[in-house]
């Protein structure tokens, strides 16, 4: 697996979410956590990054931006290929926040 932090971290930056964001169900986080390691996204410094550009991307979408702003924001950041970034914030919508499908 190819660990991925500095380019999801800077992703979140760019997307504004390094921040922690509000607190979500523990079900919903696990569930979430285990479809993106599944998936082989890891984090050298641990899952909080993941997590947090998870809810991030789903605020983000929560206030207007569409998914596929927040592809191209992973896409451009360098972290991810197209296709890696889109599977990416695909997980996140499906498992934390399906609303935005």
């Amino acid at each position: 697996m190819k660990s991925i932090t500095g380019g999801l971290v800077a992703g979140a930056v760019v997307l504004g979410v390094a921040v922690a964001g509000p607190a979500h169900a523990d079900a919903t986080n696990a569930q979430y956590l285990s479809d993106i390691q599944a998936a082989g996204f890891t984090a050298a410094t641990g899952q909080g990054p993941l997590l947090r550009l998870g809810h991030g991307m789903c605020d983000e979408m929560d206030a207007g931006a569409s998914s596929a702003s927040m592809v191209n924001e992973l896409y451009h950041g360098g972290a991810l290929t197209q296709d890696r970034a889109q599977q990416f914030v695909m997980i996140a919508i499906r498992d934390l926040c399906p609303w935005n499908h």
